[in-house]
Parts: structure tokens; C-alpha cells; sequence
């Protein structure tokens, strides 16, 4: 730490880069004014800091960054071969949309399982919005209703599927294998989430039923952005559920780490590619148009090692820790749990993968201290960064209230802060029994 300043102003930088990020900044040159900020507080050399990056280059996080893009590569294959719209279409003829509830019942398990598949939320919702807005309109569902729908179920997938973000970054900080991820952390949380958005959907389709405006017009019955399967869609569809389906078993059989993700993505990718019929060239024409779309959250991935490695060396994280420590002592694991999700939730925002390796950074040592379990603080992790998403306005939200034709900020936080709370109260009852 440059002057003998004390350690904890180490934590300068990273609060500079929550209220950047906090004000809109760009993800990737708010993390890397970050970095410059860090180094600068720990003394690095040119030659250091340009180590620092090129490690950073190296690290994890960078292998995470490229299971991500990769992830975003494949759901273009799959948007592109029409393997992700007949999967949509299938699901939504075996449930039968002919009840709101059915309705209900056929977007959730439409929304999450093609998020899972292409390892982005909104995504998932452009192609799943205009295929069921013209069913739900005759149903009579208001645009706030079937915002808070898509936002709640897509957001699931993230939690479920094997190679998105969020389940590679938890896998990768906490050392857990996919299996006991699922059973701990990505199912309850999953299925929490889904509970409550089907009784918030309800409760906002009553609530705004009597607003004219909040219903769908004659217009959004009729949509030209039809789609009609193949017998090649068809063909890659069964390929890629029954290559899926196999790789993910042999992951979970084998405890196969994070890093397994990157042989899903290609093996599954692959396998739809030569039952599709889709020529070598176009497939990495895609595959690379993909990937494209989230080369951001690459870079960001490359930064975040090196900001946290230098923030690390002024000790701040360790100070940290040992103020926590009297506090974890005195109130328990539980008042250091509640702390810390609370922390995540409200107090840090950004790029979600990003908050995690922001909030493992700091309270790691801690962690280890008390002994805390691994399931538990992947928990916390996933609950500290991802319910961000649901609490604070930003592209999650807008994106499927657009999608939805909706303008109804409130319901789309409300439903965001019921979520919040029964997330948080999990938190609350798994950290008892620590």
C-alpha cells in the first residue's frame, strides 16, 4: 500500500468502480479504470501492471469468459438452425396453452429451459416474446402480466443450465461440482423464483385487468414473425435435447468441474451442426456472430483478475475480514449470511458474473475463517449477485417488459422485490442450520 496508508482504503478502488457502474458506465472501462486505480494504490510497476493483465489473461475467469462467448456462439447455431424455436413449439403444444394457468405453466418451462440453452435470458425472451404475445393476447393476459412472467421464469434458466454465466462462475469460485450445485443452490433457488413469479403474474394480471391501455390490441394478435418446423429443425432438435441430456449425466457421474461446460458447448454444437446439414463455414460464421455479442463480458472476465488480485495486495480484503470476524462471532453465521447477501443484493451492482468475483474477493477469507460450507456460500453468491437483476432498474428488466409491449416499471419490481425477499429469507433458513 503506497504511503503506509491503512489498509482498508484499499477498498477506494473497488467503491469507485460500484459507483461508476452505479452511474452507467461502461462495464469494461469501469473495470479497467479500476485496475489503473489499484495498481496505482499498491505501487505496480509498468512491468507489474502489464504482467497483471496478461495474467489476467490466463486466469479462470478468463476460461469462464470463453465458456460464456461460447455459450452465446451455440445459441446462435441454435437460433439459426430454428432448433431453439421448435423446442419453444414443442413445449407449448405437449402443455396446451388453453387456460391462463396452462399459459402460465408452458412460457415458464419455455422461458428457462431456452434460456439454459442459450446462456442468455434476454435472448431467450426475443425468441419466445413474439411466438406466444398473439396465444396470450385471446387469453386476455395484460402486458405487465406477461413481463413479469417472462423476466421471472427466463431468469431461472440462468440458475439451471450447465454453461450459463452465472452456474460457470459459481462453480469455479466455490470448487462445487454441477450436481451438488443443482441439488443446493441452482434448483431451490430455480424453483422459489418460479413459485413466486407464477402468483405475482396473477396477482399483476388482476391488479392491472381493469386498465384497457394494459391489454393487447387486435394488432398484437396477428404477428408475421411465424415459424414453421422443419425436418431438419425437428432432426437437430432431437440431436441436441438427447446430446444435452447424455454430456450434462456424464458431467454430473463423473463430477466433472466448471471447465466441462466448454466439451457441452462444442460437442453439443457440433452434433446440431451435422444433423442440421449446416456447412463448416457457416457454422463458425455463427458460432463467431454469437459469441460477438457477449465480448464484453470476455473482457470484463480479463480485467476482473488482475483488479482483484491488486486490490487484494493492499490488504484491504483482509482487514476486512477481520472486522467481520467479531461480528460473525458474536452474532453467528447466520448475521454474517444475512451481511453479506444483503450486500450483494443492494450494495453492489454491474455486470452479475462480475459482483460474485467482487463479493468472494471480499469476504473469502472470512468464509474460511468460520468454516462456513461451500453450498451455503455458493448460495450467497448466487443470491448476492444475480436478485441484483430483479430489485434494481436495468437492462433485465426493461428488456422483457419491452418485449412484453409493457411500460409498467412498478409491477416489474414489485414482483422483483417479492422475489428479493423469499430469496433472501432461503438465505435466512439454509445459514440456521450452519
Amino acid at each position: 500500500m503506497i504511503f503506509d496508508l491503512p489498509p482498508l482504503l484499499g477498498l477506494l478502488p473497488l467503491l469507485l468502480y460500484i459507483v461508476m457502474l452505479l452511474k452507467g458506465a461502461d462495464l469494461v472501462f469501469a473495470t479497467f479504470v479500476t485496475v489503473v486505480v489499484a495498481a496505482i494504490f499498491t505501487g505496480q510497476s509498468l512491468q507489474s501492471f502489464g504482467l497483471g493483465l496478461v495474467e489476467g489473461m490466463g486466469s479462470f475467469l478468463a476460461v469462464i469468459g470463453f465458456i460464456v462467448i461460447l455459450g452465446a456462439g451455440l445459441g446462435r447455431v441454435l437460433t439459426k438452425t430454428g432448433v431453439a424455436q421448435t423446442l419453444v413449439h414443442f413445449i407449448l403444444d405437449i402443455v396446451g396453452i388453453k387456460t391462463k394457468t396452462r399459459a402460465i405453466l408452458a412460457i415458464t418451462v419455455a422461458a428457462s429451459l431456452l434460456t439454459a440453452m442459450l446462456g442468455t435470458s434476454n435472448g431467450a425472451i426475443a425468441i419466445l416474446a413474439p411466438i406466444v404475445i398473439p396465444v396470450v393476447a385471446r387469453l386476455g393476459f395484460t402486458r405487465s402480466s406477461i413481463g413479469v412472467l417472462l423476466h421471472g421464469s427466463a431468469c431461472t434458466g440462468l440458475f439451471l443450465g450447465p454453461f450459463t454465466p452465472p452456474t460457470v462462475t459459481t462453480l469455479a469460485l466455490t470448487g462445487l461440482d454441477y450436481g451438488t450445485y443443482m441439488i443446493y443452490v441452482g434448483i431451490p433457488i430455480s424453483g422459489l423464483i418460479l413459485i413466486t413469479t407464477f402468483f405475482m403474474t396473477k396477482y399483476t394480471l388482476k391488479k392491472t385487468t381493469d386498465n384497457p391501455e394494459n391489454h393487447y390490441t387486435s394488432e398484437d394478435y396477428d404477428t408475421n414473425a411465424s415459424f414453421t418446423t422443419t425436418t431438419e429443425s425437428k432432426r437437430g432438435t432431437i440431436a441436441f435435447v438427447t446430446a444435452i441430456v447424455a454430456l450434462v449425466a456424464y458431467g454430473i457421474f463423473k463430477q466433472a468441474g466448471a471447465s466441462f461446460a466448454v466439451v457441452i458447448i462444442v460437442v453439443s454444437g457440433a452434433i446440431v451442426g451435422l444433423a442440421c446439414h449446416v456447412k463448416p463455414k457457416e457454422y463458425v460464421t455463427w458460432t463467431i456472430e454469437g459469441a460477438s455479442t457477449l465480448l464484453m463480458v470476455f473482457f470484463a472476465f480479463v480485467l476482473c483478475q488482475p483488479m482483484v488480485i491488486f486490490i487484494t495486495e493492499t490488504g484491504a480484503f483482509t482487514a476486512l475480514a477481520e472486522m467481520m470476524v467479531p461480528v460473525a462471532e458474536t452474532a453467528g453465521p447466520l448475521a454474517f449470511s444475512i451481511i453479506v447477501t444483503l450486500i450483494g443484493v443492494f450494495g453492489i451492482s454491474g455486470a452479475a458474473v462480475a459482483q460474485q468475483q467482487v463479493i468472494h474477493g471480499m469476504f473469502l477469507p472470512t468464509v474460511i475463517m468460520l468454516g462456513f460450507p461451500m453450498e451455503v456460500w455458493a448460495l450467497i453468491l448466487l443470491v448476492g449477485s444475480q436478485i441484483t437483476s430483479f430489485v434494481i432498474p436495468g437492462g433485465d428488466i426493461y428488456a422483457p417488459m419491452s418485449l412484453a409491449r409493457s411500460t409498467d416499471v412498478k409491477s416489474m419490481l414489485r414482483n422483483g422485490y417479492v422475489i428479493a425477499a423469499v430469496c433472501i429469507g432461503y438465505v435466512i433458513v439454509c445459514s440456521l442450520f450452519i
